[in-house]
């Protein structure tokens, strides 16, 4: 939420004394914006579609099984960067976080779905055979034979996508040991996540369906962004106007004012004595404005490791979380069974 763009000045927008003229502006700003993304919704589907076609059209042509694969949603991007992350480290360990997610994925074997894949692939493999061999005998029987309006080469190249695509759903068969435990502790080790739920669960299909809403297939996504387009405006319209007094709260309670820097979220300033965790070793009083999961205490760790030579403010020394308890608390929730342990580092 931008407060210039509210027209509201900076600091006055992070008093609580003007939240209620905050929460007012907000609203106005919030239905304006829904009724503009109403206008040009479809304008903005267009433009998806054409962006989609021009930047995968050739990579689908070449390879259309990719549709299959998965890859992180844009809610598990923001649930799994860190504060004050920098972009290039986050692609970097989201980027090794994917083949381990795919090895917990096949750690569950969709039968039924692999069945039907075989069978298509039986199928349209075998029409697609018979088509290359009457080209072989005939070439332009591939142009003038037409079968319900369409000619051969035409059905060719669609039982080719299909025969690709239906490949990619098919599972290879597995040799080794089933490991789910193991699997989901590896990524675990990447994506600094991982919920005391899923603690000896991992095997559990609820905690697998849990997982994959976070690593979801690319087609899906994009027909998620899709109906973004439409659900969009109706959110601005009839949803956010009524949060518009927590979002406001949210931005007075959880930001602070920096010297020569302006009011950031406290949370990216590391600011303990105020955010801190005292379950993942915060030397601070217990309070309602801690972060879910010792994500700030964690987020520390992560750049104090990045940037070794970086010397935290001294208020941020005083009260920060100990190795030792650190430890102690599996900052990654599970730091000890990790391929290293990265927190000694600190």
């Amino acid at each position: 939420i931008n407060a210039e763009y509210m027209g509201v000045n900076k600091r006055a927008f992070y008093r609580p004394e003007d939240m209620d003229n905050n929460v007012r502006v907000l609203r106005s700003k919030l239905l304006w914006l829904g009724i503009m993304n109403l206008v040009t919704a479809p304008f903005i589907l267009c433009y998806l579609l054409i962006h989609t076609l021009f930047m995968h059209g050739a990579e689908l042509r070449l390879s259309p099984g990719k549709l299959s694969v998965r890859q992180w949603t844009r809610k598990s991007l923001l649930m799994f960067r860190e504060f004050n992350e920098l972009p290039h480290r986050f692609e970097i360990r989201m980027s090794s976080a994917a083949p381990l997610a795919q090895k917990y994925v096949d750690q569950f074997p969709y039968r039924l779905l692999s069945i039907v894949a075989r069978f298509v692939v039986f199928v349209s493999g075998g029409f697609a055979a018979v088509i290359i061999l009457l080209s072989l005998m005939n070439y332009p029987l591939l142009l003038f034979i037409e079968v319900y309006g369409q000619n051969l080469l035409w059905w060719l190249s669609i039982l080719t996508l299909i025969l690709v695509t239906s490949l990619s759903l098919t599972d290879e068969d597995h040799h080794g040991s089933y490991d789910a435990e193991g699997a989901l502790k590896d990524v675990a080790h990447h994506l600094h996540y991982f919920p005391s739920r899923w603690k000896d669960q991992a095997h559990t299909l609820k905690v697998r369906d849990e997982f994959l809403k976070l690593y979801q297939y690319r087609i899906s996504l994009f027909l998620y962004e899709m109906i973004s387009v439409v659900i969009t405006p109706l959110v601005l319209l009839f949803i956010l106007p009524g949060q518009a007094d927590r979002l406001v709260k949210f931005l007075v309670d959880y930001s602070i004012e920096v010297d020569g820097v302006g009011y950031v979220c406290g949370f990216s300033a590391f600011d303990f004595e105020h955010f801190g965790n005292q379950k993942y070793g915060s030397r601070c009083l217990l309070n309602s404005k801690r972060s879910k999961r010792g994500k700030m205490e964690k987020s520390f760790h992560s750049f104090c490791q990045a940037h070794p030579n970086w010397k935290p403010p001294e208020n941020c020394i005083a009260r920060n979380p100990s190795v030792d308890v650190y430890q102690e608390q599996e900052l990654w929730e599970m730091q000890e069974l990790a391929p290293s342990n990265t927190a000694k580092s600190t």
